[in-house]
């Protein structure tokens, strides 16, 4: 009985103790931190759904474990966790994971619990929350591979990067390929990659040749059937053996998904991989295809240093929600001023882009011309043409300046304008009220949409606005004094309706001016159609 009530005083004594040194301790010593843990859990490479992850540490003059926070799995294995820790209680933070791999056995008795401090996975401070981000991949499946023991906890994204050496193919040599006749409509991908190469030719000094049998033991490309749509390797391989691009049954009739493997297979970087891309996109992990979270673990680089402005535009990038397990959820976010209208130009356009085809012909054709060309930035000297410089559309037509307050066009195929402002300090907004009605097609291409360099310089890549029935009326204000509109319809002839203002400030929004200082819309209805007979009267 005394040795109870000696133990009963001496808890209650620290008790107290550590109440009251809580109560007076300044609070410059308990420094709330946020704490985002994010992740995948896994069973075998699969994604398991309803995992129960919790976040305990210890806590009280006895160290006991409590819980601080808890959050179960969505049914793509995707869990987050976010919450304040004091500092002192960091150190024994704890993670746990309870889960069954077999799915047909899922139930609260018959899960497992694996536990993984926080502090051995040395996660990274996140400034944009001011706090600990802890990105995981949790692959708790009970087994070894190799020297690798399961269940395990690790970072998403490997601190250190395997490097990725893009080799350049000789083209003092012809390329080589070879397409299967094992899909379905062989002939009508015939025709397609064929395509795709002379147009490569035309545009580069790239000469590829055609083989009759699968190449093996040399350098060529592989045009197969697969399950998947995906290059093998970017650039040329290291020895000297032929690599694939894998087409399933839909993709090999793509001519742009074609396009968009063969550029990569020649060495191409999609923007994507970029080392500053943080600047201008947000790529969301959690839901995308585990086959290609690995591609971004790679430390990438390229022969011929080629700096660029990130082009949207690029033949090289998917759509937003390509690679996502969901196609709702957003994998490739664009984070720069009009975001949306980059989203739906952002692995849509067919064609490749001026800067696909200048980065082809500064890593290959360099040296194709004795007689260097002295060319203006942003265009490049032509190898099939070494006196010429190729430069981007419009860019030979700068003399066509106007100042006019809306422009009004019927049945047009390319309009180009070059707007600018009277003051030094001034900015172009710039409006298409009739967006959607100007669209007979809604295919995304350079030859059906309008393209509109906003930029300070206006030489870098703007935005190309194909149709969208959710956008309505597009708008943009200039960052500088200057802005080029291209009107490119010549899929199908179309009318021009822009109206456009000089500002004061490039936060300009529209909505902000009075009913009697918005610009009057005065296009006519009878010219508001997608007819080929429109009235004399339109223009």
């Amino acid at each position: 009985m005394l040795s109870t009530n000696i133990v009963l005083f001496l808890f209650l004594s620290f008790f107290f103790i550590e109440k009251t040194s809580t109560r007076y301790s300044p609070r410059s010593r308990s420094i709330d931190i946020p704490y985002l843990f994010t992740g995948i859990t896994l069973c075998n490479g699969s994604r398991i759904p309803d995992v129960k992850v919790e976040l305990w540490t210890k806590k009280g003059v006895f160290k006991i474990y409590s819980l601080i926070s808890k959050n179960s799995t969505d049914k793509y294995g995707v869990f987050t966790l976010k919450t304040l820790v004091e500092h002192k209680l960091q150190k024994d933070l704890m993670l746990y994971f309870y889960y069954y791999c077999d799915l047909k056995k899922q139930s609260h008795k018959s899960k497992k619990k694996y536990s993984k401090s926080v502090s051995s996975l040395k996660c990274p401070w996140e400034g944009s929350i001011g706090g600990i981000k802890c990105e995981l991949k949790a692959e708790l499946q009970d087994n070894t591979v190799g020297t690798v023991h399961y269940p395990s906890v690790s970072l998403l994204h490997n601190k250190t990067k395997e490097k990725y050496e893009i080799k350049k193919w000789d083209i003092n040599n012809n390329i080589s390929f070879f397409i299967s006749n094992d899909f379905d409509n062989s002939s009508r991908v015939y025709e397609r990659i064929i395509n795709v190469t002379k147009e490569i030719e035309n545009n580069t000094c790239i000469i590829f040749q055609q083989q009759n049998d699968t190449i093996t033991d040399t350098h060529g490309i592989n045009f197969e059937k697969s399950n998947e749509c995906k290059n093998m390797r970017i650039g040329a391989m290291n020895e000297n053996v032929s690599q694939s691009i894998y087409l399933t049954e839909e993709c090999a009739t793509s001519t742009r998904t074609i396009r968009s493997l063969l550029h990569q297979a020649l060495g191409q970087l999609a923007s994507v991989f970029r080392k500053d891309r943080n600047k201008y996109v947000k790529i969301n992990f959690l839901y995308m295809n585990l086959s290609r979270v690995d591609s971004f673990n790679y430390n990438y680089r390229i022969k011929n240093n080629y700096s660029e402005e990130f082009d949207f535009g690029s033949i090289t990038l998917s759509n937003s929600s390509a690679f996502s397990v969901d196609k709702s959820k957003k994998i490739i976010k664009p984070i720069v001023s009009y975001d949306n209208y980059y989203d739906n130009m952002m692995g849509r356009i067919e064609e490749p882009s001026f800067y696909d085809y200048k980065f082809l012909n500064n890593y290959y054709c360099m040296d194709k011309c004795q007689n260097k060309t002295n060319c203006s930035y942003p265009c490049y000297q032509d190898p099939k043409n070494c006196s010429s410089c190729v430069c981007p559309t419009g860019y030979e037509l700068r003399t066509n300046q106007i100042f006019i307050y809306m422009a009004i066009k019927n049945n047009i195929t390319y309009c180009l304008y070059y707007i600018y402002t009277q003051g030094s300090e001034g900015h172009v907004f710039i409006r298409f009220p009739d967006f959607r009605g100007m669209f007979l097609s809604k295919q995304c291409s350079w030859n059906n949409s309008i393209e509109i360099r906003y930029k300070k310089n206006v030489d870098y890549p703007g935005i190309c606005l194909c149709y969208n029935k959710d956008i309505k009326a597009p708008e943009l204000v200039s960052e500088g004094r200057h802005m080029v509109v291209i009107f490119n319809f010549q899929i199908h002839r179309s009318y021009v309706h822009l109206e456009f203002m000089e500002v004061s400030s490039s936060d300009f929004k529209y909505e902000s001016l009075g009913e009697y200082d918005r610009i009057p819309q005065l296009l006519k209805k009878e010219c508001n159609k997608k007819t080929k007979n429109t009235n004399d009267n339109c223009e």
